[in-house]
C-alpha cells in the first residue's frame, strides 16, 4: 500500500522525476553534484515515506501524480469543465451576447491572457535556478573563511537529520585556508584543503560537530588524499543522533603543475 505522496520533500520528487525518465543514481548524482550513496540515501528515505517496495514504482506514481496536478492547474486556469453528461448540466445564466460584444470580449480575453503570460515569464526569471536553491533553505547558513580573494576550490555541504535534508550550502574556499559553514545551534563544519602534492593529490580535512546539550559537542575529524577530479566525499553519521555530514570537495580552477 502506497501511503500519501505528500510526505515527500521536494528533493525526493526531483531525484524521483529523474530516476522515472530513465537515470540511474550513477547519473542523478552526477547531475546534481551529490554522491550515488546520498541518492540512494534519499530514495531509501523516500520508500519508508510511502511504503512504496521500489524505488521505480514510486518515481512513476510521482510522475503521474505530477501531470495529473498540472492538468487540473491547466483546467482551472481556462475554465475546462470536468466531463459530464448533458442531461447533468445546469444551463448558463447571464447576458446573451451579440457578435460586436462577443468580439469586444475575445479581445479582452486575449489581453489578459498576454499579461498573465508576461507574469508568469517574469515569476520565473525572478525564481533561482536548482543550483542556487541548494543554498537557500528555510535554516540559515552562517559562514566563516580566513581568507578573501579569488577562490581555487569549493565545498558542498549536507546537512541532514533522519535522512532529511536540513541545508546544502556551497562555500568558496583557497588552498591553505580553512572555511567553516554550520547550520547554528545544530551541525557545523570546518575544512581546509592543502595544494597538490607530489603525488599529484590534494590533502582535505573535515571537522564536524553537532550542537547538544546547548554545547558543541566534540568533534569528529576526517582526513583524504585524492585528485578531486570526480567530486569524492566525506560521510559521517554522528553515532546516536540523527545527524548525517556529507562534504563534497572539488576544483574551480586548474592547479599548478
Amino acid at each position: 500500500m502506497i501511503h500519501s505522496l505528500d510526505r515527500l520533500s521536494d528533493l525526493e520528487r526531483d531525484l524521483l522525476t529523474l530516476l522515472a525518465q530513465g537515470h540511474t543514481a550513477k547519473t542523478i548524482a552526477r547531475s546534481r553534484s551529490l554522491s550515488a550513496n546520498v541518492v540512494n540515501e534519499h530514495l531509501r528515505s523516500a520508500r519508508r515515506k510511502t511504503g512504496a517496495s521500489s524505488s521505480r514504482e514510486l518515481a512513476r506514481l510521482v510522475v503521474a501524480a505530477t501531470q495529473i496536478q498540472s492538468q487540473k492547474v491547466r483546467d482551472n486556469l481556462f475554465g475546462i469543465e470536468s466531463p459530464t453528461s448533458p442531461e447533468h448540466r445546469e444551463p448558463r445564466r447571464g447576458l446573451m451576447f451579440g457578435p460586436v460584444a462577443t468580439l469586444i470580449n475575445w479581445r479582452v480575453m486575449m489581453s489578459f491572457g498576454v499579461l498573465i503570460a508576461a507574469g508568469v515569464l517574469a515569476f520565473q526569471s525572478s525564481v533561482p535556478s536548482q543550483a542556487e536553491q541548494s543554498n537557500t533553505n528555510d535554516r540559515s547558513i552562517a559562514s566563516e573563511s580566513a581568507a578573501s580573494g579569488p577562490p581555487d576550490l569549493v565545498y558542498q555541504v549536507l546537512f541532514s537529520e533522519d535522512d532529511e535534508l536540513l541545508a546544502s550550502p556551497t562555500v568558496a574556499s583557497q588552498f591553505g585556508r580553512w572555511v567553516r559553514v554550520e547550520v547554528p545551534d545544530l551541525m557545523r563544519v570546518t575544512l581546509f584543503t592543502g595544494e597538490r602534492g607530489q603525488d599529484g593529490k590534494f590533502y582535505t580535512a573535515a571537522t564536524m560537530q553537532v550542537f547538544r546539550d546547548n554545547a558543541w559537542q566534540p568533534a569528529r575529524e576526517l582526513s583524504m588524499r585524492s585528485t578531486l577530479a570526480f567530486t569524492p566525499s566525506f560521510e559521517h553519521s554522528v553515532e546516536g543522533t540523527p545527524y548525517r555530514f556529507v562534504i563534497m570537495p572539488r576544483l574551480i580552477v586548474p592547479a599548478a603543475e
